[in-house]
């Protein structure tokens, strides 16, 4: 993601309420928010005076996080909500405290022991909340308190408001923070600060005066914005490439509900695989990689054929589903070439990710993995993921996986699934023709 444009200013979007807004891209200007206008005023050589008064109805406020440690969900939800505008499926402000709850589990659960005032230095923490379809959700139906709430039933039972299918990670280059800006909407980064570590999102940038222009839920002084010079290190620039309204009949299944902490690599290939106990009337819609394999050829699978626990390496009996390219370091949803009907219990994922022969900038095949954390705790288990190796797949998440393998818990494989819903249609008739005469009489 490259990008030589000589725009001297851009914006991903601007808020009238501290708020997100539509993801507005010019050459020469954006279109400003009074309440930000005066901050960035020059860095515009034209000044508009629209204010988006459709953002003051959906009820979108100034956001500040009242404490340190928070920084990163805040900057988090704040990319996100702008992905979500570019898209046109964003209607109110989402919710940093959701996300604050998921990743403070009670000491019994699996699950990240995160409190507020601790923060995280990792998007692998709101990485895995979003693409595990965990959140979000909006801030009237969960608002923001500096009280430690651990994630409760009632927070585990919201709907999130939209599905996130896709997060790339951004090369820390000028012109290819630009390029994901403009095409993504704002990034999620953190950067080193007086006080320490502190989480933001880069909304856009001014080539006159060199600078980036932030959003900061911590800094008071200039209405939560300001600007950072091009010379600042960013670390872990984070888009969200693939967001889309969320669909209720959908359901994922993966084992890697907290996001990943490491990468499983081979030289030249990787053949890998998760186990899943797949549901009744099922389809198969789309396959969820997480993998740093930018450039490389993958090919997707599927089988139902098992040789005890394992998956059967005979690939005369594995379903052809997808392939294509890896585009970006990150997480990516591979649509299916046709949505595959699968059989009710165990089937396998088989994902085979290798060199492009004609790409000279092609990464080593990987997939991400479950890993170590102080934060997390998670109870590693047998039978969940498998590599190829020769002829036969061996599990690599039994006990002496991580001393034998070098990994520590399961694949980021996810499968997403839709029910398909049988309809009756004589006896809704039926229904409907009875309804019809109770009314008129």
């Amino acid at each position: 993601m490259r990008s030589t444009k000589k725009t001297l200013f851009s914006i991903a979007y601007a808020s009238c309420v501290f708020g997100s807004v539509s993801s507005l891209m010019t050459s020469t200007g954006s279109v400003l928010c009074s309440a930000i206008r005066e901050e960035f005023e020059d860095h515009l050589s034209v000044v508009p005076t629209t204010c988006f008064g459709l953002l003051m109805k959906k009820g979108l406020r100034k956001k500040f996080q009242l404490i340190s440690g928070s920084c990163w969900a805040f900057a988090a939800i704040s990319a996100l909500e702008t992905a979500m505008c570019k898209n046109g499926i964003l209607s109110g402000s989402l919710s940093e405290k959701h996300l604050l709850n998921w990743a403070n589990r009670n000491d019994h659960e699996e699950g990240y022991h995160v409190k507020i005032e601790e923060g995280v230095d990792s998007f692998s923490v709101p990485g895995g909340y979003f693409i595990s379809g965990s959140g979000p959700v909006y801030e009237k139906d969960k608002r923001y308190s500096l009280i430690d709430e651990e994630f409760s039933n009632l927070d585990k039972n919201m709907l999130p408001v939209c599905s996130v299918k896709g997060i790339a990670e951004i090369e820390n280059n000028i012109d290819t923070i630009k390029s994901a800006i403009d095409k993504y909407g704002a990034i999620y980064t953190h950067y080193k600060g007086d006080d320490g570590r502190h989480a933001v999102s880069v909304i856009g940038w001014n080539d006159s005066k060199k600078v980036w222009l932030v959003k900061d839920s911590f800094d008071s002084s200039k209405n939560y914005y300001k600007t950072l010079p091009y010379s600042t290190v960013l670390d872990e620039c984070t888009a969200f490439t693939d967001v889309r309204k969320y669909k209720p009949c959908e359901k994922i299944y993966q084992h890697d509900l907290y996001g990943n902490m490491g990468l499983f690599s081979q030289k030249d290939n990787l053949t890998a695989c998760n186990v899943f106990s797949f549901g009744e009337n099922e389809t198969l819609k789309e396959i969820t990689l997480g993998t740093n394999a930018e450039g490389c050829v993958y090919r997707i699978y599927y089988t139902s054929s098992f040789f005890g626990n394992k998956p059967s390496s005979d690939k005369s009996k594995w379903q052809s589903l997808a392939s294509g390219t890896v585009p970006y370091s990150g997480y990516f949803t591979a649509k299916l070439d046709v949505p595959a009907k699968i059989l009710p219990g165990k089937g396998a994922i088989i994902v085979s990710i290798e060199k492009d022969a004609g790409r000279k900038d092609c990464s080593s095949p990987c997939i991400k993995v479950v890993g170590k954390d102080s934060a997390l705790s998670f109870t590693e288990k047998s039978d969940q993921s498998y590599i190829l190796l020769g002829n036969d797949f061996v599990d690599v998440t039994g006990q002496d996986s991580e001393k034998h393998y070098g990994t520590f818990g399961a694949f980021s494989i996810k499968a997403v699934t839709e029910k398909e819903i049988k309809v009756d249609l004589h006896k809704n008739l039926i229904a409907s023709t009875l309804n019809f005469f109770t009314k008129k009489q």
